[in-house]
């Protein structure tokens, strides 16, 4: 109605949680359920408490140099350079020689300071370590930022792969910094599902081989998916991995980027059908999930996953 008012409690987060204070149920050590995956596309635009005793709880696993590191712009890409180190030392090494020579000495010092407490945390927090980098890191100035960028791919091609969080890391800030260059790239231009039916292929496709599903073949999941299609009935197959990989994944996203609401809603809710059809969410899943939602400019909030 136009009329401001003042929130009605105020939480000193230094002396209590969330929780503490009545935002959210139970205690900041409780795990959160898993979702569904109708409710985690239904959590998209939405904040309720449980999101809240989520972020908490994973916020109070992080170490505060690494929380402060993610709000600085001189010291967020390092903090995105330390979340792409190999788990293999020579690769490690590699990769540390590539920031020495590429960032300087002083984002070298910060990357030492860093990794200790990166390498201790668990890989549920790498994506929201991400997010909380991104207002910094869009105040980079845009020449250093190229840097920025560059760096961040030659570390993530260190190893000759991408793995679903690389994946993640790059969608997310890539489609956060074009938003924020130009916001009319997310123009709505493609109404017809029959339009994206080959894009809504790959995208559930990529998702099925990214499940790891025990009990299900990535055929099985696929499935679990496309039942959330019936206007798409008969036009949906699970395409080959190759087809389906990173480059042709991400080509995929940037089209349906440019779909209306109702199909980029109704390919999340297919593809987190494909996630969970074993009734599990592991973290590697809920990151494909999260970067096929972030480049259709759908975020997610934060939610759990089995590690």
């Amino acid at each position: 109605d136009g009329q401001m008012f003042d929130p009605p409690e105020v939480v000193d987060i230094k002396k209590e949680t969330f929780a503490q204070a009545g935002f959210a149920p139970g205690s900041v050590h409780q795990r959160p359920p898993m979702p569904s995956p109708a409710s985690l596309v239904a959590s998209i635009g939405t904040l309720t408490p449980e999101h809240i005793a989520s972020a908490e709880t994973l916020l109070a696993g992080v170490p505060d140099r690494v929380r402060r590191a993610a709000r600085l712009p001189a010291e967020a890409p390092v903090l995105l350079y330390g979340l792409l180190l190999d788990d293999s030392e020579p690769v490690r090494a590699q990769q540390r020689a590539m920031v020495a020579s590429r960032a300087g000495g002083d984002a070298l010092h910060v990357l030492a300071e860093l990794e200790p407490s990166l390498r201790a945390l668990g890989p549920q927090h790498r994506l929201p370590l991400v997010q909380l980098t991104l207002p910094a890191i869009r105040q980079v100035p845009p020449a250093s930022l190229s840097t920025v960028l560059g760096i961040l791919d030659d570390l993530v091609l260190a190893d000759g792969r991408v793995s679903t969080f690389e994946f993640a890391l790059q969608k997310l800030l890539t489609r956060t910094l074009s938003l924020g260059r130009t916001p009319t790239s997310s123009v709505v231009q493609i109404y017809s599902f029959n339009a994206v039916a080959a894009e809504i292929n790959i995208v559930l496709s990529a998702v099925a081989y990214a499940a790891g599903n025990s009990n299900l073949t990535p055929a099985d999941a696929f499935a679990a998916g496309t039942e959330e299609l019936k206007l798409l009935e008969g036009r949906l197959q699970l395409v080959p991995a190759n087809q389906c990989d990173v480059v042709k994944l991400d080509a995929a996203l940037e089209k349906l980027a440019t779909a209306s609401g109702p199909i980029k809603q109704r390919t999340l809710l297919a593809a987190a059908y494909v996630a969970g059809a074993d009734g599990k969410l592991l973290v590697a899943e809920s990151e494909l999930i999260r970067a096929i939602s972030a480049a259709l400019d759908c975020p997610m909030p934060t939610f759990a996953a089995a590690a």
